[in-house]
């Protein structure tokens, strides 16, 4: 991933998907951390927020509080790296790991973000959350599931046919699991 980000391939490959799309009206993006923006974002402007930055418990707490301020009555908050919600875990657990950047799930060997885990659950508890997606949406000072189920997904043509099975079998596997 470190490789990827200083090559810049997710933000060309963002910039490249916005063209393709063809999207009305547009699409703008900001290039900066919440920290550096998110006093310049208008209270209630935006429709849908995605939440992607820091995975850090301070950060993904900002991150989620600045959001939360940006995003218009009806909009939707969403993000992803949400493997396993607060309520999954034993107790005490992730309020001994909240600050670590990455942990083990106890009795699995799979790994979550702590941070994600203990910000989401701190501001919304149990959500509707789709392989590790997860989406709520603002209605009025509250926030209510956002009821965005997993939905079939069809390749961009400009996927290679070679490649269909492996997008496939992994967007099957990320869609179907899902908790709240």
């Amino acid at each position: 991933m470190d490789d990827l980000l200083r090559n810049e391939l997710p933000y060309r490959t963002l910039r490249h998907n916005i063209r393709f799309a063809h999207i009305d009206g547009g699409a703008s993006h900001i290039r900066a951390s919440s920290r550096q923006v998110g006093d310049h974002l208008r209270d209630g402007h935006f429709d849908i927020v995605y939440v992607d930055g820091e995975h850090g418990y301070p950060g993904v707490l900002r991150d989620l509080q600045i959001s939360m301020r940006v995003l218009a009555d009806g909009g939707v908050l969403c993000g992803d790296d949400l493997e396993i919600q607060a309520h999954q875990l034993p107790e005490g657990f992730l309020a001994a790991h909240r600050d670590a950047l990455d942990a083990v799930i106890p009795g699995t060997t799979t790994g979550f973000h702590p941070g994600v885990t203990a910000a989401v659950g701190e501001l919304f508890g149990p959500i509707e959350e789709h392989g590790g997606f997860w989406s709520v949406r603002r209605d009025g000072d509250s926030f209510v599931p956002a009821n965005c189920p997993p939905t079939k997904v069809t390749l961009p043509d400009h996927v290679p046919e070679r490649l269909h099975p492996y997008f496939n079998q992994h967007l099957a596997e990320r869609l179907t699991s899902s908790s709240v």
